[in-house]
């Protein structure tokens, strides 16, 4: 019996304890914990594509190993806007989901964006979190956010309107000075839970191309992996010289492939008999279904 006693009461203490851990979670963990739970890892290599504007072909793009070094470095620049702590532009509110390097999930939908564009390989095992919908925060995570001064009560709506949750918005409004410790604890739970990407809801061109598709785009905020190294960059409309056999052979690829995307859109509207039999008129049934798996969400 006294086994019994000494065995419930070692229970009620291990538990008590584990009680008082949970209460006493900081505000970075309790925000990691909720939103981690949107936090995914692609299961296959996906393309993705950014459409940007250069006045003309500097020297520097006039050769394949120029261009690799300009794309290398835009990269970098670009999504390292989202770590630097000195960029608190405040028009970043009118980006979509913050600061980074945006990237549509297909070749057409983002065209109008620029007269350049790279084609990224995100590769399978990258990890992104989804913030397509807002993710909800539990009330002691809000009540934690609060108490440890990351903001004021009348600062909620801000950086979670309509207390939705975790969302675009609250990557906008973030880079503004007065949300910078707010800012650097994101960072860091970024960092630990090693998040390359953030998908969030935007228009794309898959719809007819695909049975199955989302309607989303990409932020990139990571360090590029070596299976992004060495991309170029493309033009339909300047004349990038120097042009390698296998930089041609990419940029036809995706050429077609936008070219399909933008004639669907009229194709699309005689039936899914039509648009099987013109895709089909284009692509063999085994690079279809390539194509497809290399789209990101298209089934």
């Amino acid at each position: 019996m006294k086994k019994i006693n000494l065995y419930f009461t070692m229970l009620l203490v291990l538990l008590s304890g584990l009680s008082v851990a949970a209460q006493t979670l900081s505000a970075e963990a309790l925000l990691s914990r909720d939103i981690m739970l949107s936090a995914k890892s692609l299961d296959s290599d996906k393309k993705i594509y950014n459409y940007f504007y250069i006045p003309k072909v500097y020297s520097e793009l006039e050769s394949e190993k120029g261009r690799h070094s300009f794309v290398d470095r835009y990269l970098s620049e670009r999504a390292g806007s989202f770590w630097d702590a000195n960029f608190t532009d405040a028009s970043t509110k009118n980006y979509a989901a913050g600061a980074g390097l945006y990237f549509a999930i297909d070749p057409l939908i983002s065209k109008s964006y620029g007269n350049t564009f790279i084609e990224v390989i995100m590769p399978a095992g990258t990890r992104f979190i989804n913030v397509v919908s807002p993710i909800p925060l539990k009330k002691d995570t809000m009540a934690a956010l609060i108490a440890e001064g990351y903001m004021t009560a009348d600062q909620v709506g801000e950086l979670f309107p309509k207390r939705a949750g975790f969302y675009r918005d609250t990557l906008r409004a973030m880079v503004l000075p007065q949300y910078t410790h707010f800012r650097k604890m994101v960072q860091n739970i970024f960092t630990t839970q090693n998040i390359q990407f953030i998908e969030y809801n935007f228009n794309s061109s898959l719809s007819t191309f695909c049975s199955k598709h989302s309607y989303s785009a990409f932020v990139y905020i990571g360090s590029h992996t070596e299976t992004s190294r060495g991309l170029s960059m493309f033009s339909t409309e300047l004349n990038l010289p120097n042009q390698s056999a296998s930089e041609a052979v990419q940029l036809q690829a995706i050429v077609k492939f936008r070219n399909i995307l933008d004639n669907l859109a009229v194709i699309g509207k005689k039936g899914r008999a039509a648009v099987k039999e013109y895709i089909l008129s284009q692509y063999s049934a085994a690079e279809y279904l390539a194509v497809k798996k290399s789209a990101y969400s298209c089934e």
